[in-house]
């Protein structure tokens, strides 16, 4: 029995030292087929579009290394294979005999085991410093010409991965808007007036296409728009007929954002539709009449279920009223998701479609991002930052003058067309102004809702502007008129609030009336 356990525990020490030889020549053979795993994707991917390359030949590769592995396991050397190792050194059977007989109790089996140890003892330092090959040379050479082509492929790309670039960059631009919207929806899911809205939102996670997400955006924060619009010249009629009948409860109620205490009141009066009072009454004919532009209303005339109907409707408006400041949020976060998305795929050179916002008079396109104001109604556009001033001067003493700024991306140019400014003369003499007429073109502001890049910016000046003789006007004529222009242009340039009051200061001491 001590003869058995020796060659058992010599035969385990022999079945390591070949796991390990093993290993290590399967480890090489998994890197030359991650190698040629990767290859493989990519040599694929310059005949077929295939976006996310990278990731996809990596996930290749790992799951290959990982085949390779498991062959390995299934195939790792057993006490029989250190058997056999060990009797090419002893030249006969004698090890696997043993192990053929290792339970057996027998003279006969316990003389062979004996037999076998003593020739093992003359062998065994030298089975023991038995060097097995470790390294591949072939495998090692072949994984490394992989890998130097798999980087050339890489380096080198064709259409079909640049294509595949585009397309990878097209679906990041949308994931992120799409989750930048989801979160805004989910910050504003409470609000009851923005309940539409929202549906309306998680529509867009079916979206693939970038330009069609855009569209989406861009028409949804129009429709949102038109909608503030609407309930906004709504709430001034329920301003209106709040300052005018004060007691109206439902219509201080949606003014002052009290939705709990408003919707409390309009369930009771769906309870008790039946034993309305005369002012309840009275109340629901004059908002009637103020939000759904009805005519005098009779509610004798109507029914139970038409009155219902009535409350219900007016509940829904008198909500979407008092959500406008939600909607107005809704509307600045829609916007910049529409601004940052298009600045993105510009950027990727996606070609995205005219930027067309609430909030830009006219759609802009690619790579044109002045704006410019000018009293004069001039006009600058172009790519860089572009400037136009107008200068009058009134009869007597004054002098007036109109500024804009226009601010880009990059560098540009820009080109103005104006016949000078609308000047705010404050004098001592009469008051009228001598106002240059202008030379009739199409006006168009044009804004990029791009990040502002880095460059020198450029300007250009028209000096030889076509003018028409001017005509004199008195200064309170068109004082509003130049009140209005600067405000269009203040409202362009979106201003700190430090500096709209300056503007406001400067237009009270202008006013007509201050002047008298």
């Amino acid at each position: 029995m001590k003869e058995n356990d020796l060659i058992v525990r010599f035969l385990f020490s022999i079945r390591r030292k070949l796991r390990i030889q093993r290993m290590s020549k399967q480890a090489q053979y998994a890197i030359l087929a991650f190698c040629v795993s990767f290859l493989s994707v990519l040599i694929v991917a310059r005949m077929v579009v295939t976006p996310y390359l990278i990731e996809k030949a990596l996930w290749l590769g790992g799951i290959v290394c990982i085949a390779v592995f498991l062959l390995y396991w299934r195939k790792r050397p057993s006490t029989w294979d250190a058997a056999r190792y060990s009797d090419a050194f002893l030249e006969e059977d004698r090890l696997t005999t043993s192990l053929d007989y290792v339970k057996d109790t027998s003279l006969v089996a316990q003389l062979q085991r004996k037999e076998a140890y003593d020739h093992l003892k003359k062998k065994e330092q030298a089975i023991k410093e038995a060097k097995l090959r470790h390294v591949h040379p072939k495998v090692l050479f072949m994984s490394l010409l992989t890998s130097c082509l798999i980087a050339l492929l890489i380096l080198f790309p064709n259409n079909k991965m640049q294509e595949a670039k585009a397309v990878e960059a097209e679906r990041e631009i949308i994931e992120e808007t799409l989750d930048k919207v989801k979160k805004d929806a989910e910050d504003m899911k409470d609000n009851k007036g923005l309940k539409d809205e929202i549906e309306e939102l998680k529509e867009l996670k079916d979206e693939k296409d970038a330009d069609e997400l855009l569209k989406e955006l861009m028409e949804k924060e129009n429709n949102l728009a038109e909608k503030m619009k609407k309930l906004q010249e709504k709430e001034a009629n329920l301003i209106e007929l709040a300052k005018e009948q004060p007691e109206n409860s439902m219509a201080n109620l949606a003014l002052n954002h009290k939705n709990e205490e408003l919707e409390k009141l309009l369930n009771e009066m769906k309870k008790n539709i039946k034993s309305l009072t005369e002012e309840e009454r009275k109340e629901l004919s004059e908002l009637s009449e103020s939000l759904l532009d009805q005519e005098e209303m009779d509610l004798e005339e109507i029914s139970d279920e038409e009155l219902e109907a009535l409350l219900e409707l007016l509940e829904e408006l008198l909500q979407d009223i008092s959500a406008l400041s939600e909607m107005e949020a809704l509307q600045n976060a829609l916007q910049a998701a529409a601004s940052n998305q298009y600045g993105k795929m510009s950027q990727a050179g996606l070609n995205p479609s005219k930027l067309t916002l609430s909030n830009s008079n006219n759609p802009t396109t690619s790579n044109q991002t002045a704006q410019n104001s000018n009293q004069g109604q001039g006009q600058n556009q172009g790519q860089g930052q572009g400037q136009g001033q107008g200068q009058g001067q009134g009869q007597g003493q004054g002098q007036g003058q109109g500024q804009g700024q226009g601010q880009g991306q990059g560098q540009g140019q820009g080109q103005g067309q104006g016949g000078g400014g609308l000047g705010a003369g404050v004098g001592v003499g009469e008051q009228t102004f001598t106002v240059p007429s202008n030379i009739n073109s199409e006006i168009q502001n044009e804004t990029d809702g791009g990040p502002t890049g880095e460059g020198q910016s450029q300007y250009e000046d028209a000096p030889d502007s076509p003018t028409l003789r001017g005509e004199a006007r008195p200064y309170e004529e068109i004082f509003s008129s130049y009140e209005k222009s600067y405000r269009e242009s203040l409202d362009r340039m979106q201003l700190p609030s430090r500096l709209e009051n300056v503007v406001k200061q400067y237009f009270s001491e202008v006013d007509p009336k201050g002047a008298d």
